[in-house]
């Protein structure tokens, strides 16, 4: 928390203001990864079916957690690991993952039905669960890739 604090130019207790807890401050890095993913533009969502732009969207997520591994583990670990006391900020890297997902499925077409809602869980988690088998050393990076392309087509129709 003090590296962070110095190299974000703020005193630690300003810091700990706003994240009470190193892994508060993981998730919440979590939270702005997710963010920053690349979503493809209306154009190229066009020519893609739903299956497509979700793979699309969790392949370039994959890619950007699997350049900087170190990073990549310190968020899944910190989500992994949070306590009651980071409800709040898990909820909101759970909520922010599905509706990105949800995005993709349905582009801009109304309200998500229950079952778009329960397919955007399913698949986020095992995004989120091939994540940390790659972390660990148990499968390869391309199996994760994989995995998600299975379990997209079996649910996305």
């Amino acid at each position: 928390m003090r590296a962070v604090a110095e190299r974000s130019g703020v005193a630690l207790g300003t810091l700990y203001r706003y994240f009470p807890s190193k892994v508060q401050l993981l998730v919440s890095a979590m939270a702005r990864e997710i963010d920053g993913i690349r979503l493809p533009s209306a154009e190229r969502m066009a020519g893609l079916t739903p299956a497509d732009r979700i793979l699309a969207v969790l392949s370039r997520a994959t890619k950007v957690f699997q350049r900087d591994p170190n990073l990549a583990g310190a968020l899944v670990r910190a989500v992994m690991f949070a306590d009651a006391s980071a409800t709040a900020e898990v909820d909101q890297v759970t909520q922010r993952m599905n509706s990105i997902i949800i995005r993709m499925m349905r582009g801009e077409d109304g309200d998500p039905s229950p079952r778009d809602i329960a397919v955007a869980g399913l698949i986020a988690k095992v995004w989120f669960v091939s994540e940390i088998q790659w972390l660990s050393g148990r499968t390869k990076a391309r199996q994760v890739l994989d995995d998600l392309e299975l379990v997209v087509r079996e649910l996305v129709h």
